[in-house]
């Protein structure tokens, strides 16, 4: 396949999957809307617009570091995909803590009231299971976008299908905040299986980076690649969620 023929074909692939997914996100939210109601709709758009604030603020954007790194040096992808599975893992860890407290220290000023801290704190579990970032670069260095798309097609389909459940249920507001976690912490770790699984079946092997010296030095150059490229992500996002959030 050609270069050119590549691109066409992931880009329709690209396109084609956000098209379908942004028409589900659409249904999905008219369903939340009625199913709630529109005060409850909005604490619950609070509660996710807080968690994905966090979530940005404390990711690194390790998928480029993988790309850049795995050209460079393809006979040290293993390790390279360690370095950053660890910076993930710490990432989520870091989100997950720092929304807790923040919960509990500010909840009032993010919008979250005190009767609504409970279903916050659910929600919050959602971060400890970020842990998609080495996976996209691992696929899309393969040029697997048709990976990466069905993930996305596949998230989208299960909220509404999620979403059509509770409306018709008549579910209460504990059932969306839990089911919606689930079905979000769902995708990622899905999406971390089918690197494993993909990476095992090409013979790569899974050490911890910072056993050697070696492996410091390699996840200090993973590190130092992602956390700039993780400053410009987190303005972008961060400017979309405290929008929400001051509203």
């Amino acid at each position: 396949m050609t270069a050119l023929r590549r691109l066409t074909r992931n880009l329709g692939i690209l396109t084609g999957s956000g098209a379908f997914a942004a028409g589900c996100s659409l249904a999905a939210l008219a369903l939340n809307s009625r199913g709630l109601g529109l005060a409850d709709f909005g604490v619950l758009a609070a509660i996710q617009a807080y968690v994905a604030l966090i979530g940005a603020i404390a990711a690194f954007e390790t998928w480029q570091p993988i790309v850049r790194l795995g050209i460079r040096w393809p006979n040290q992808l293993s390790r390279t995909l360690a370095c950053g599975m660890t910076l993930d893992a710490a990432a989520a860890l870091l989100a997950y803590v720092v929304a807790i407290l923040g919960v509990l220290a500010f909840g009032a000023v993010a919008g979250v009231e005190a009767e609504h801290q409970t279903l916050t704190l659910i929600y919050c579990s959602s971060l400890l299971f970020g842990l998609a970032g080495t996976p996209k670069g691992y696929f899309r260095l393969r040029q697997r976008y048709d990976v990466l798309a069905g993930n996305n097609v596949a998230l989208a389909v299960a909220m509404l299908v999620a979403s059509a459940g509770l409306y018709v249920t008549e579910a209460e507001f504990l059932a969306y905040v839990v089911v919606f976690a689930t079905v979000g912490s769902l995708y990622n770790v899905s999406l971390l299986v089918r690197m494993l699984v993909a990476g095992r079946a090409q013979g790569l092997k899974w050490r911890l980076p910072l056993i050697t010296v070696r492996g410091r030095r390699h996840f200090r150059a993973v590190f130092a690649m992602a956390i700039g490229n993780s400053a410009i992500a987190t303005v972008t996002y961060t400017r979309r969620n405290l929008a929400l959030l001051i509203v």
